[in-house]
C-alpha cells in the first residue's frame, strides 16, 4: 500500500523540481534582460542631450545626468543629495512652489521656460518638461525634469524681435514709403506710410505690380514699366521720378528708389525700395523755372529798354548841341531873330527831354509804388479827364459820346486815372481829320467787362497791334508826346491784373482801346 504512495511522492517532487528549474532559468533570463535594459537606460541617461534631473518633494537631487552637468556646471558629486534650488536664481524662488503645485495637480507647469543659474553664476534660459512621481496612494514623492539650454536661441529671437520692432518703427515713423515686391508670387507689401502718401488707410486695397502701375500718371506709365523691366534685366540703377494718383484725384510727384534681389543664377526674385513725396520740390523747381524764364524775359526787356532810352535821350541832346552851335554863330553875326529861333528850339528839346525823363520815372515807379485801394468811380475819372483835355477837344471839334452811367469798383484810383487819361488823350491825338468822334463805354464779353475808348481816327495796321504797347512806339512820328503813354498803360494793366488790348481793322478805320475791369461792386 505504502510503496505506490512513495513512488507517487517522488514523482511529484521530481516534477516540482523541474518546474523550479524552469522558473530559475526564466528568472536568470529575466535578470539578464533587466541588466541589458538597465545598461541601455544608463547609456541613454549618460548620453542624452537633455539634462535629466530627479529630485524629491524636499527638492533634493536624486539623479543628475552628464547633460545636466554640462548645462549647469555641477558634477553629480556636487549636487546629488543637495537642493536643486541651487540652479534657481534667488529672485525666482518665490514662484517655484507654485510650479510644483501645478505639476502635482496636473494643472500646469508641465512645460515652461525660465531663467536658471549655473555654478559659475551665469544666468541662462532653459526649456523644461516636468513629470511628477507618485506612490501607490497617489502622493507626490518627486519630480523628474528634462531641460534644454535655449539661451542662444532666445537671445537670437530677442535680437530678431528688437530688429523687427526697430524696422517697423522706421516703417511707421518714416516720411518715406517702404515697399517690398515678391516677383515670383507678384505680391507687394506696402508700409503704412506708403498708403498714407497717397491718402489711403493702411491695407486699403490689394497691392500688385499691375495696381501700382495703374496709379501712375498715364503720361509716365510707359517710362515706369520700361525702367522696372530694364532694372530686372540688367540691374541698371532704379531711380524714377513719376506722378501717382492721390485719393483726392490729383497727381503728386514721387521719387522711387529700388533694388532687386537675385538668386544664385542671377534671377530676380524680390525687389525692395523706398518712395518719397517730392511734390513740393517739383513745385519749387517749376516756380524757379518760371522765375528764370521771367528773369530772362525781363533782362531782354531791360536790354531793349536801355537801348531805346539811350537812343531817345540822344535825340534831344543832338538837337540841343546843334542849335547851341547855331546860337553861337547867330550871336556873333548879331542876328537877333535867328537867336530867338535857336533859343526856342533849344527850349523845345529841353522840354522834350524833361517830359521823357518824367515819363520814364513814372514808368519805373509802377509796381514799386503802391497806393491803397479805394472806390474807383469811372464816370468821375472820365469826366475829369474830358475837362482836363477840354481845350484840345474843343480846338479839334471832337464829338465825345459817353454812356449814361459807368461802373464803380475797388482799385488803385491813381493808376486808373492814368489809364483813362492815356486812352482819351490818345484818341484825341490820333483823331480823324474830318468829323472826329470818340465813344466811351462798357463792353461785356462773357463774364468780363471792359472799359473801351473808341475813335474814328487814323487806325492801326493789325501787324502793329502788339508793337504799339512797346516803349517809344509812335506810328505817327509827327504826333506830340514821348511815345511812353501806351507802354505806361500796358504796364499798369499788368500790375493791376487787368488785360489791355486794341482793336482796329487798319489804317483810316479808327481804333478801340479796351481794359478789363475788376469785379464790379454796384
Amino acid at each position: 500500500m505504502n510503496q505506490p504512495s512513495l513512488e507517487k511522492q517522488v514523482a511529484a517532487l521530481s516534477l516540482e523540481n523541474q518546474k523550479l528549474q524552469a522558473k530559475l532559468r526564466a528568472l536568470e533570463q529575466t535578470d539578464e534582460a533587466l541588466q541589458a535594459a538597465d545598461d541601455r537606460i544608463r547609456l541613454i541617461h549618460d548620453a542624452a542631450p537633455l539634462a535629466m534631473i530627479l529630485f524629491n518633494r524636499e527638492w533634493n537631487v536624486l539623479e543628475w545626468n552628464p547633460a545636466a552637468e554640462k548645462i549647469f556646471g555641477y558634477t553629480p558629486n556636487d549636487i546629488i543629495g543637495k537642493s536643486v534650488l541651487k540652479i534657481i536664481p534667488d529672485d525666482l524662488l518665490p514662484g517655484l512652489e507654485l510650479v510644483m503645485d501645478q505639476v502635482e495637480q496636473e494643472a500646469g507647469g508641465k512645460t515652461n521656460i525660465n531663467e536658471n543659474m549655473t555654478k559659475s553664476g551665469r544666468r541662462i534660459i532653459c526649456a523644461w518638461r516636468n513629470e511628477c512621481l507618485k506612490d501607490k496612494n497617489g502622493n507626490l514623492i518627486g519630480v523628474v525634469s528634462f531641460a534644454r539650454d535655449i539661451t542662444e536661441e532666445e537671445t537670437a529671437k530677442k535680437s530678431l524681435l528688437e530688429s523687427e520692432e526697430r524696422l517697423q518703427l522706421i516703417y511707421d515713423t518714416s516720411n518715406d514709403g517702404i515697399w517690398d515686391w515678391d516677383i515670383k508670387a507678384n505680391q507687394v507689401y506696402w508700409s503704412k506710410q506708403m498708403f498714407a502718401l497717397l491718402g489711403y488707410e493702411p491695407d486699403a486695397f490689394s497691392v500688385t505690380y499691375e495696381t501700382v502701375g495703374s496709379l501712375w500718371h498715364p503720361d509716365d506709365r510707359a517710362e515706369y514699366m520700361k525702367t522696372v523691366e530694364r532694372h530686372l534685366a540688367t540691374n541698371e540703377s532704379y531711380v524714377l521720378e513719376n506722378r501717382m494718383l492721390h485719393v483726392d484725384g490729383t497727381y503728386r510727384w514721387f521719387q522711387a528708389i529700388g533694388q532687386a534681389l537675385r538668386d544664385e543664377n542671377g534671377e530676380p526674385f524680390r525687389m525692395i525700395g523706398v518712395t518719397t513725396d517730392i511734390t513740393q520740390r517739383k513745385q519749387v523747381e517749376e516756380q524757379q523755372k518760371l522765375w528764370i524764364e521771367k528773369l530772362e524775359e525781363k533782362n531782354d526787356e531791360l536790354e531793349r529798354f536801355t537801348y531805346t532810352v539811350s537812343h531817345e535821350l540822344k535825340s534831344p541832346l543832338v538837337t540841343i548841341n546843334g542849335f547851341i552851335w547855331m546860337l553861337e554863330k547867330d550871336i556873333r553875326n548879331e542876328n537877333e531873330s535867328a537867336v530867338a529861333e535857336d533859343c526856342q528850339e533849344i527850349t523845345t528839346a529841353v522840354n522834350k527831354m524833361r517830359f521823357l525823363l518824367e515819363d520814364l520815372l513814372e514808368l519805373s515807379r509802377i509796381g514799386r509804388v503802391k497806393h491803397p485801394h479805394q472806390l474807383v468811380d469811372l464816370d468821375e475819372l472820365v469826366q475829369s479827364n474830358l475837362q482836363l483835355l477840354q481845350r484840345q477837344i474843343a480846338q479839334s471839334q471832337v464829338m465825345v459820346t459817353l454812356e449814361s452811367e459807368l461802373p464803380k469798383f475797388q482799385g488803385d484810383v491813381i493808376r486808373w486815372e492814368q489809364i483813362v487819361h492815356n486812352f482819351i488823350d490818345n484818341a484825341v491825338k490820333y483823331r480823324a481829320t474830318e468829323n472826329p468822334e470818340i465813344q466811351i463805354g462798357i463792353r461785356e464779353e462773357g463774364n468780363k467787362k471792359y472799359l473801351y475808348v473808341q475813335d474814328n481816327g487814323i487806325g492801326i495796321d493789325p501787324k502793329f497791334h502788339e508793337k504799339i504797347f512797346d516803349l517809344f512806339q509812335q506810328l505817327n512820328p509827327r504826333a506830340e508826346g514821348t511815345g511812353i503813354g501806351l507802354a505806361l498803360a500796358h504796364r499798369i494793366a499788368q500790375i493791376q491784373g487787368s488785360k489791355l488790348k486794341v482793336e482796329s481793322e487798319g489804317l483810316g478805320k479808327g481804333s478801340t482801346f479796351l481794359i478789363s475791369l475788376p469785379t464790379i461792386e454796384n
